[in-house]
């Protein structure tokens, strides 16, 4: 593999996908916002979501979630009453993510998948369908948690911003670069699990190499 070639390749491809999903990553995130409630729902039973939808925020386009605690959190030195719950308390909680961080997984991930040399293009087309669960997953391991991460640090941070908050942790791990792992390593998954199997091309080169030896004939009778 030319290094110069890869790089050139690289860059087209990344500035292809990236162009794409100028245009249509809002529609995509849209399309997956049913799926990032029931899954933060799913995540935390204590959290009753009110809305959540995709707006704009100055020049970007942003996830907002509007969202309350179902019942009191108990921490160590205090209680944390859900807004409305008790007089003279009103509203919600709301958080925001930008949007281009719900898909910046998954265009890593295409991004490497394509730029990656491969032999034949049976090879591509099962690194793509070995991409789809994974972008799946990606996405599921991201969004959803940075959205309840956002949430859980807004409920707990006037009162105790010193607690430690798993689902935060985590979002605070994704944006420091955790993220960007996950794509490569699965990037990574893909262009193995659909590479050749090393021994049969082995044997199909010695096969096509092979010296052409012609039929002996049967010496003649005297």
């Amino acid at each position: 593999m030319r290094p110069l070639g890869f790089f050139i390749r690289l860059s087209l491809i990344s500035l292809a996908l990236l162009s794409i999903a100028q245009i249509g990553a809002a529609h995509i995130v849209a399309a997956l916002l049913p799926a990032i409630r029931a899954e933060v729902e799913a995540l935390d039973d204590n959290i009753s979501i009110s809305s959540l939808d995709l707006t704009q925020d100055g020049l970007s386009k942003v996830v907002r979630m509007q969202a309350n605690l179902v019942m009191p959190v108990y921490t160590q030195h205090y209680v944390v009453y859900p807004r409305g719950w008790r007089p003279h308390t009103s509203g919600g909680y709301q958080v925001m993510l930008n949007a281009r961080s719900v898909l910046e997984s998954s265009l890593i991930l295409l991004i490497a998948i394509l730029s990656w040399p491969h032999r034949t293009l049976r090879e591509l087309m099962a690194r793509l369908s070995i991409a789809l669960p994974l972008v799946t997953l990606l996405i599921g391991i991201e969004t959803p948690f940075e959205l309840l991460g956002n949430f859980t640090h807004a409920v707990l941070r006037d009162v105790d911003p010193h607690a430690f908050q798993a689902s935060f942790a985590w979002d605070k791990f994704l944006d420091g670069g955790g993220n960007f792992v996950f794509a490569v390593a699965a990037a990574a998954l893909a262009i193995k699990w659909a590479a050749p199997d090393p021994a049969r091309l082995l044997r199909r080169s010695n096969s096509r190499s092979a010296p052409y030896a012609p039929a002996s004939t049967p010496p003649k009778a005297i």
